[in-house]
């Protein structure tokens, strides 16, 4: 079939490219048929080289004797099957499906490229348990993504959800294409999203642009009538009749022609980067959460603490180039890969300050608990060892706080503690109030070259962060909010490249603004020049390109 279709396609001058398949492992992702269980023992056997006892050391198979004497004997895990399932079992199990769905869309892309070579080919992610850094979306000539900003129920973090999403995308890829952008409430079953209300279409998809999309399509244009999604609402309504949504729709259209040139060629700049977008570490988390929040949930809340703050925030991988960064954070990565330790400590000796939270690289590649005292291969790095770690279970019956010094005050943690021991060179900027941990070591700082590694032993917040801002201002005098009179509703990304600086201001509140001293430059939506004072409207967007 795919074939066919892209053979019939192929001499179209109006198909310029392609989206493989839609939204893979979106509803479900496991599968536990016949077919999935010889394919997945094929996988081991290729993957361990065909050594049954490799396996077995890989995974603990000894504990709670579960050694297996062949591959063949090795079923796809499921919690419940009585117990517990390994949490080796199960991350390789994960890595089963990633590999599976890229060789699915390989064979698509193989047959796309044959067919036609001047198609962009491109996939409308992001899911669980798919590799876009690997094999997936190297087969692509970009990454797409499908925005909803209203599954996010409430609307005053509507706008940090939906930043934090594309950012997050943006980390898998760079700049990518929305191949869906919400147009209008969504509903299925059960559910049915809020009508955006006049102007939230619009600034919407401006928003989507400011995080770094190159390429927006809306979804849909005309409302289905039948079916699962009869009630996914479009740009127009069941009648086909266009109304508001179809009016700003057109509106954002009829601007982008005039400005889009100017956006293209540049990229997001990122002061603040928060580590994400490996799906390893997603689900080695995944297959022993121990009830706490994952790395993807804590990214969520810090990227928020520091957008509302002002900061130029986004999501980077460590594998990526460090050297544009001014702060690091890796929220928690149990699992952590030694071969990423070069690329950290190269940031921090060019004065990058690094900030690692507890529990990270606390696990093996094969999601076992290193043998090693924390924070295993990165003690040498953060200079700090954890002597004893717990989990706060009641928090309000057993309270802890952490005192930062010098001047950051007292944070209430909720999660997780964890005893620290300074190694020579490396001093304590956070002692634990509380039990029995009082004076005891929390929050270390080591300078290591030109920048710092700072170390905190519990679960970052924003409370922590604002208590930590002083001292990473003290290591970096030049990390600052972008704009610092911009009000907290008014968001604020900066795009740039190309000798360009655009700014985006995009009104998330639900009120008129008068804005003091914006970038001096031009609206590229109005064609006006910048004034001292600067009107924005309830939902209203303005793109300003700086003078430099």
């Amino acid at each position: 079939r795919d074939r066919v279709l892209a053979e019939h396609f192929a001499g179209n001058p109006y198909v310029i490219g392609w989206q493989t398949d839609n939204e893979l492992n979106c509803h479900f992702s496991e599968c536990h048929c016949p077919a999935c269980q010889t394919e997945f023992r094929a996988f081991l056997r290729r993957k361990y080289k065909d050594d049954i006892e490799a396996l077995n050391a890989a995974w603990g198979n000894t504990f709670w004797s579960l050694t297996y004497r062949d591959f063949d004997e090795i079923p796809t895990p499921r919690n419940g099957t009585p117990a517990y399932a390994n949490p080796g079992h199960l991350l390789d199990y994960y890595r089963f499906i990633a590999w599976n769905t890229a060789r699915f869309q390989h064979e698509q892309v193989v047959i796309l490229r044959q067919a036609q070579p001047r198609w962009f080919i491109t996939h409308n992610g992001t899911f669980a348990h798919v590799d876009y850094r690997g094999l997936f979306g190297q087969d692509l000539d970009f990454l797409g993504y499908d925005v909803y900003p209203f599954f996010e129920t409430d609307p005053q973090q509507r706008p940090y959800t939906q930043a934090f999403n594309l950012d997050h995308t943006r980390a898998w890829s760079g700049n990518f294409f929305l191949l869906e952008q919400q147009s209008g409430p969504g509903g299925q079953g059960s559910y049915l999203h809020d009508t955006p209300e006049p102007g939230e279409v619009r600034r919407m998809a401006y928003t989507s642009i400011a995080h770094g999309a190159d390429s927006l399509l809306f979804f849909r244009w005309r409302t289905c009538r039948y079916g699962a999604e009869e009630y996914w609402c479009g740009i127009f309504d069941h009648d086909n009749v266009p109304r508001r949504r179809y009016e700003e729709v057109r509106q954002f259209g009829t601007e982008l022609q005039r400005i889009g040139p100017e956006i293209l060629g540049t990229s997001v700049r990122v002061d603040v980067g928060i580590a994400a977008a490996d799906v390893e570490v997603y689900d080695a988390h995944s297959t022993l959460s121990l009830g706490l929040p994952s790395p993807q949930q804590v990214a969520r809340r810090l990227h928020g603490f520091f957008m509302r703050s002002g900061y130029a925030v986004g999501c980077v991988h460590p594998l990526d180039d460090l050297s544009g960064l001014k702060v690091f954070i890796i929220p928690h990565w149990a699992l952590f890969d030694p071969a990423w330790i070069p690329g950290l400590e190269a940031f921090v000796e060019d004065g990058g300050i690094l900030i690692v939270g507890a529990r990270t690289a606390t696990r093996d590649w094969h999601n076992r608990v290193i043998a090693e005292t924390p924070p295993g291969a990165l003690r040498t790095l953060a200079g700090v060892k954890v002597t004893e770690y717990g989990r706060q279970n009641a928090p309000d019956k057993r309270p802890l706080t952490i005192r930062i010094y010098p001047d950051g005050g007292e944070v209430h943690t909720v999660e997780w503690y964890e005893l620290l021991e300074n190694l020579p060179g490396t001093s304590v900027i956070g002692r634990w109030e509380g039990r029995h941990l009082r004076m005891k070591i929390a929050v270390t700082l080591r300078k290591v070259g030109a920048g710092a590694v700072i170390y905190a032993g519990t679960y970052l917040t924003s409370q922590l962060m604002e208590a930590l801002l002083p001292t990473m201002t003290r290591l970096r005098a030049d990390l600052a909010p972008l704009w610092p009179t911009a009000p907290e509703d008014v968001q604020v990304v900066i795009r740039e490249g190309d000798g360009r600086r655009l700014w985006f201001l995009i009104n998330d509140s639900d009120r008129d603004l008068m804005l003091t001293s914006p970038p001096k430059g031009e609206d590229l939506i109005t064609g006006r020049p910048t004034k001292s004072r600067w009107f924005l409207g309830r939902n209203e967007v303005s793109v300003i390109k700086e003078t430099l």
